[in-house]
């Protein structure tokens, strides 16, 4: 198993929420993530693309987890749709995540 922090060392969870520092979310500005005037695409983006590059550079690696980064398509000389892949082994019992034990 890997804890939540060895993906992002600042996780916390205090029985019902979960966070993260800003830090963790390098791409992302306070002004990005504010709650009210923020852009909701840009934090699922960050993290999308932290969870990605963390996984990927675990070590030990994560067990039944893989994290890729697509390679980038153009749409216009200027934009470019970047895809990513997570795949998890399931247990097909609970349809949730194997053991990694």
């Amino acid at each position: 198993m890997t804890a939540p922090t060895a993906i992002f060392p600042s996780y916390a969870f205090d029985g019902s929420v979960i966070s993260l520092s800003l830090a963790d979310l390098s791409g992302l500005t306070a002004a990005e993530a504010d709650a009210a005037t923020g852009d909701g695409r840009k934090v699922a983006f960050e993290l999308v693309r932290q969870i990605q590059a963390r996984i990927a550079a675990a070590n030990p690696a994560p067990v039944g987890v893989t994290a890729t980064k697509n390679t980038p398509t153009g749409l216009t000389a200027t934009t470019v749709r970047q895809g990513y892949n997570f795949n998890f082994d399931l247990d097909i019992s609970a349809s949730d995540v194997v053991n990694a034990s």
